[in-house]
């Protein structure tokens, strides 16, 4: 898959927001409705708080994230090179438990999974890659 944009940048909360700039000028140009744009919103904060926040154990690092078109798919890739992890394996969360009796963490994952088409997690040369796709009709 060749990626139109990509973003290397800390993988600091303070950064969410260039990465959001990217993502929404990008689906603005390819003319994405507005379900699309928020549903890949929703995804590409999740995933980049979790690298932000669990990654690099609170140490500096980086996050590099590629977005591109390939039809009928939008993908998206995000890839850190912090500790082994691959969020595909974690349980679902019991989302009929109410709030106290839920751990905390996995909603994001279990977002992620029923928003996108098709979700790829790869560990490459010392790197997690997580891939996700949305089919795009049309």
């Amino acid at each position: 898959m060749t990626f139109s944009k990509e973003l290397n940048l800390p993988a600091r909360l303070e950064e969410l927001e260039s990465l959001q700039a990217l993502v929404e000028e990008f689906l603005d140009h390819e003319g994405y409705g507005p379900k699309i744009c928020n549903q890949v919103s929703v995804v590409t904060e999740e995933l980049f708080v979790n690298i932000a926040r669990y990654a690099y154990n609170g140490n500096a690092g980086e996050a590099l994230v590629r977005i591109g078109v390939e039809r009928p798919f939008l993908t998206l890739q995000f890839e850190d090179a912090g500790k082994p992890f691959n969020p595909l394996d974690q349980p679902p969360p019991d989302t009929n438990a109410s709030l106290e009796d839920r751990p905390i963490g996995g909603l994001g994952i279990f977002l992620t999974m029923k928003m996108m088409d098709e979700v790829h997690y790869e560990r490459i040369d010392g790197k997690n890659c997580l891939t996700i796709r949305k089919k795009i009709e049309g």
